[in-house]
């Protein structure tokens, strides 16, 4: 690739020591890092009024498979299902030994 004339004089020692003496290399790093941050701002603005969210949630839930929903539910799930299953048991157990005393006590 051929070296553009102003890069040359740029990449020469005597002329960079010159242009941070007097400040010059701040303020263009300034005003690049400006540049760069009011690009950023200026894409996301572009790009959040551009996009309708609606659309592309519905199409990504149309998407969805009812394994892929099945999946996501059982692994988030599972722990949870796990305590209900087990709190299940206790639970019919006690009501199952307190309807035993009663049938027990009753008869």
């Amino acid at each position: 690739m051929r070296e553009s004339r102003l890069f040359r004089i740029l990449s020469n020692s005597a002329v960079i020591a010159i242009l941070e003496r007097y400040g010059v290399v701040d303020r263009i790093s300034d005003q690049i890092e400006d540049l760069l941050s009011k690009t950023q701002v200026m894409a996301s603005k572009v790009i959040v009024e551009n996009i309708d969210f609606r659309k592309f949630l519905e199409r990504k839930i149309a998407e969805f498979s009812e394994e892929e929903a099945e999946y996501v539910f059982k692994k988030l799930a599972k722990n949870e299902m796990r305590f209900i299953e087990i709190s299940g048991a206790i639970l019919g157990f006690l009501i199952g030994l307190v309807q035993s005393i009663f049938f027990i006590i009753a008869h």
